[in-house]
């Protein structure tokens, strides 16, 4: 049974680049419809970076989700790890093949829930079974499919699977990860970056978010090979930010995309 537990929508506030909204979705499908009205049923505000959203709770059906999919949103489902002995066989045989590679117990079982996540956010948002989505590999490793744009992200026992109507990146850590240091920082960062890093004052949180904002760009564009150092985040708008609450832990996520909301959709698989 999967328990639908928050939603999120987070309206960017300066970005004038992004497409407007369309009633086209994937593959030319009029299933456009407006999105919720949140204002009335907010809980909290939040004020990240250069967006602005409510958080709020509510319990949705599956048939809600799949009648109000719409292009200017970035669905999120976000989902705790499965434990190992849950692992079974995937599709498709390529992506199981990647899997059974892994040398880590940990990160397998990431590995697998993600794309069980994946398989999960296809069937609620599209009503298709996995076994029918055409699924590509690139040589960079990238993921992609034909019923849409999606990107997948694992961090200490969670993991997140954005959906989107156009090429969309996703970046979750926790926030007190010990990689994050200076030495990493000094590594990863433009000049820019570094300038900008050494004056600030909360330094673990802004290498956190300028990590996070590169691997989603990345992600986004899907092309080379990743290159931290030449990834510059300081001027682009093309980011939603926000702090994940999740199983009793913090999360900072990026969201590289071009949809002005985003929905976070918290399941059990």
């Amino acid at each position: 049974m999967v328990i639908i537990l928050r939603q999120t929508f987070q309206q960017s506030t300066n970005n004038t680049n992004r497409p407007l909204c369309s009633n086209q979705f994937v593959d030319n499908s009029l299933i456009y419809t407006p999105p919720l009205q949140t204002a009335k049923n907010y809980t909290a505000a939040c004020d990240i970076d250069n967006c602005k959203g409510v958080i709020y709770n509510n319990c949705m059906s599956k048939l809600r989700i799949r009648d109000e999919l719409d292009a200017c949103t970035t669905y999120v489902f976000v989902s705790k790890v499965l434990p190992a002995n849950s692992i079974s066989t995937l599709y498709p045989p390529q992506r199981q093949q990647q899997i059974d590679q892994c040398q880590s117990a940990k990160v397998k079982a990431e590995k697998y829930t993600s794309w069980k996540l994946l398989e999960y956010a296809l069937k609620e948002l599209y009503d298709v079974a996995i076994t029918d989505v055409q699924f590509c590999l690139a040589n960079n490793g990238k993921w992609s499919c034909d019923k849409c744009h999606f990107s997948i992200s694992h961090s200490d026992g969670v993991v997140a699977v954005a959906i989107d109507a156009h090429p969309v990146g996703i970046d979750i850590e926790n926030t007190q990860n010990v990689k994050f240091t200076p030495k990493l920082a000094n590594r990863i960062m433009t000049d820019e970056e570094f300038i900008t890093y050494l004056n600030n004052g909360e330094k673990t949180q802004y290498i956190c978010e300028v990590w996070c904002k590169k691997e989603a760009l990345f992600k986004q564009r899907g092309v080379g090979v990743f290159a931290a150092k030449l990834l510059q985040t300081e001027d682009t708008n093309d980011f939603c930010l926000h702090n994940l609450h999740y199983d009793g832990k913090v999360f900072f996520m990026a969201l590289a995309n071009n949809t002005p909301i985003f929905r976070v959709i918290e399941v059990q698989l």
